[in-house]
């Protein structure tokens, strides 16, 4: 994850406050209408092109990769001590 300097995240945190203020994401559709607009207004900023996409298509990728590795292998391994591994131990 690029982590980017605290007093450029705070102009964008106070953007994200704004709109968590006044809009409630409700569905799966809402989250990716939203993402898609922003994802099409970097397009037309740095202008439309393969190495473009290719930056895209590469930062989702790897924002996939990052909730995976902090949230959801630790919600799997909570459920796994929870409930017992569907695994069954090697002999």
């Amino acid at each position: 994850m690029p982590y980017i300097q605290q007093k450029i995240r705070k102009k964008y945190q106070e953007v994200l406050d704004y709109l968590n203020h006044f809009v409630k994401i409700n569905c799966p559709g809402e989250l990716n209408y939203i993402l898609f607009k922003i994802i099409l207004q970097y397009i037309r900023d740095k202008r439309e092109c393969y190495q473009t996409y290719n930056d895209v298509i590469g930062v989702l990728e790897c924002i996939k990769q990052e909730l995976y590795r902090r949230f959801v292998s630790k919600y799997e391994d909570l459920k796994i001590k929870q409930n017992g591994d569907i695994v069954e131990k090697r002999r």
